[in-house]
């Protein structure tokens, strides 16, 4: 059934997109500066240029099965299907970000940053010390999953029950990921290690300016008589 298809489309990202994605602009970037040179300074990245589209769960020009929550549906499992993504990559972050408060000097923007969540921190943390209080990276990443995770509750609530649930979610958009991913790299970067800010940290920030939170644009198609009637 539609449900199949949905699963069945959506199956490809996990196994081959995500990576294929990640490898196309690191090839891109190298033949970048095979011909132009090294970036000059604060160069920004190379654009995320890939986008995707797909047509299931909302072709409902001739298949009777596509119906209104097929569709909320597909798109619902679109989200789900990148929150895990982002998820499983901030957890290998969490792994090689363990750098030492005592060895490096997190920019001052970062640290306002982890000043800010600290609303977040009280409720991942419980009112616990500081599990990480000399790895201020690892920290930050915690609290990302913690609110990544959040989204991702909504988004399977959601699914389960079939009824938008309207309660606030850890990121309200995708802007304010891609923001704190940004500070952790310029922060990176302030401090001479721009060799991990250019490793998976840019595949994850490319990933996300490629997928958002939607995954891919859903085209919605409708049998022409409807659109007539309508008119």
């Amino acid at each position: 059934d539609v449900r199949d298809e949905i699963h069945s489309g959506l199956s490809y990202f996990p196994q081959s997109l995500f990576q294929a994605v990640v490898q196309v602009y690191r090839n891109f970037d190298i033949a970048l500066r095979d011909v132009y040179g090294p970036p000059a300074g604060d160069a920004p990245a190379s654009p995320a240029f890939l986008r995707f589209g797909s047509w299931i769960g909302g072709d409902r020009d001739g298949h009777p099965g596509v119906t209104t929550e097929g569709t909320a549906l597909a798109w619902q499992l679109q989200a789900q299907t990148v929150y895990e993504e982002y998820l499983r990559r901030l957890e290998r972050l969490s792994d090689q970000l363990s750098l030492s408060a005592r060895l490096c000097q997190p920019s001052a923007a970062f640290k306002a940053s982890l000043d800010e969540d600290a609303r977040v921190a009280e409720r991942l943390f419980g009112g616990q010390p500081n599990p990480h209080p000399q790895e201020p990276y690892r920290r930050k990443l915690e609290i990302m999953q913690y609110r990544l995770r959040r989204n991702l509750e909504l988004t399977g609530r959601n699914l389960a029950t079939g009824t938008p649930h309207l309660e606030e979610p850890g990121y309200a958009s995708v802007e304010a990921f891609l923001g704190d991913l940004g500070l952790i790299r310029d922060s990176l970067v302030s401090h001479g290690d721009a060799a991990l800010a250019g490793g998976e940290l840019h595949d994850l920030i490319q990933l996300v300016r490629t997928f958002g939170f939607h995954l891919t644009q859903l085209d919605v198609r409708q049998e022409s008589t409807r659109h007539s009637r309508t008119v």
